[in-house]
């Protein structure tokens, strides 16, 4: 079955770019990578995650820093980037494509581009509560639960 795949946005990254970014160390192990990113994605991102309830308390300075950290990857039409009852760790704004949401064997809802979805992963580890599956090829951009709470509460501190 196809799976998703991470897009490396530079050769610079290497190997300690990613591991970063998927880091699931403490926050004060966290290294923040800055993926560089076109302004029309920076907006699409910044748009998704202003529109969500996870990201209401967030300062205009805060969202940026987060949009900062997003990594690409993309999913071939078919694939599963959730699988219910998997761990979550991932948040994910979607660029281009369509996925369909599945609970159990029952299609839920259909999610287009400018949507985001997983976004309980970044509050709890707890088992994902859906499937998602890939209707057409994606262009997704992601945010690790470490990465979104090393960010956050660096705010918070400030506060």
């Amino acid at each position: 079955a196809p799976m998703l795949k991470r897009i490396q946005s530079s050769k610079k990254l290497g190997k300690e770019g990613r591991l970063a970014i998927v880091s699931r160390n403490s926050e004060t192990e966290y290294v923040k990578v800055i993926v560089p990113k076109p302004e029309s994605v920076q907006k699409l991102i910044h748009d998704a995650i202003a529109a969500n309830i996870l990201f209401k308390a967030c300062s205009s300075e805060e969202l940026s820093e987060l949009v900062e950290v997003f990594a690409p990857s993309e999913a071939s039409a078919g694939s599963t980037i959730i699988r219910q009852g998997d761990d979550g760790d991932d948040f994910y704004v979607m660029e281009t494509g369509t996925v369909d949401i599945y609970v159990g064997d029952e299609h839920k809802v259909t999610l287009y581009s400018g949507t985001s979805f997983g976004e309980i992963a970044l509050l709890y580890g707890c088992p994902r509560s859906a499937t998602i599956r890939t209707r057409y090829f994606c262009k997704l951009w992601s945010i690790s639960r470490s990465a979104f709470r090393a960010t956050t509460s660096q705010f918070k501190q400030r506060r």
